[in-house]
């Protein structure tokens, strides 16, 4: 499913117009910088929805099928929707104040954040996905001054998140049922940086790997992460 926004429409068999049938949507650059380009497709993370046209039955035959009917990813929401019932919106959890580590912050010093949906009540509490926001990176002041606000601060973050009901973390996902986490990526480094602007002679927070260390230990503490759950952990772009 962790699919380059540039290779979907090899993978559906079908032109780039063809991606968004049923639902007419851009994708979006996840960001500047070296290792950005690459969109998170059919709404896996993101997705900017101008205007949503839902079917009843996107499955159904006819000429506005949804071709992700045929890659198999996707069958009638009726359906779906009859069997488990799952939220499309995820809440805002502030790493820093939710861990008492003050140096789970993005590039420029604000919190790292996490979204988090519990397990539905018919759902699979013992079920994780784990999943990093990609968006490339940077490497210097320059480049970390170049980027995208929300891809360095966590400023304007909604206390909401709502999801594509397609996309992995939405309400017709196949893992819809699990406890879902949607890490977003404001530290620039791939999740791989645990160093201060102090420490750098560029004067930015690297904290990717300790906003992710943090986040999963407070799944462990807080949310009832345990040994022997199932945990579907990965990511897209700069996230996988």
């Amino acid at each position: 499913l962790l699919l380059d926004g540039q290779d979907l429409p090899h993978a559906l068999g079908q032109g780039r117009a063809a991606q968004c049938s049923g639902v007419v949507c851009d994708l979006l650059d996840d960001g500047a910088g070296a290792g950005a380009g690459a969109a998170d497709g059919l709404g896996l993370l993101q997705i900017k929805q101008r205007r949503v046209v839902v079917e009843d039955k996107p499955c159904d035959a006819g000429a506005t099928r949804d071709p992700r009917c045929e890659a198999g990813w996707l069958s009638n929401p009726t359906e779906k929707a009859s069997v488990v019932e799952a939220s499309n919106t995820m809440e805002k959890v502030n790493v820093v104040e939710a861990t008492n580590d003050s140096d789970a912050t993005c590039n420029d010093g604000s919190p790292g954040v996490y979204y988090w949906s519990p397990a539905p009540s018919d759902g699979e509490p013992h079920s994780w996905l784990v999943f990093l926001q990609g968006g490339g990176w940077c490497w210097d002041a320059p480049s970390c001054a170049s980027r995208v606000g929300d891809l360095v601060s966590s400023a304007q973050y909604p206390s909401l998140q709502i999801n594509d009901m397609y996309g992995i973390l939405g309400s017709l996902s196949p893992v819809r049922g699990f406890n879902r986490v949607y890490i977003r990526h404001c530290s620039s480094d791939a999740w791989m940086g645990d160093i201060g602007a102090k420490a750098t002679s560029a004067g930015v927070n690297w904290r990717g790997a300790r906003i992710l260390r943090a986040t999963l230990r407070h799944l462990v503490e807080a949310r009832g992460l345990a040994d022997g759950d199932f945990l579907l952990f990965g990511g897209a772009s700069a996230g996988a």
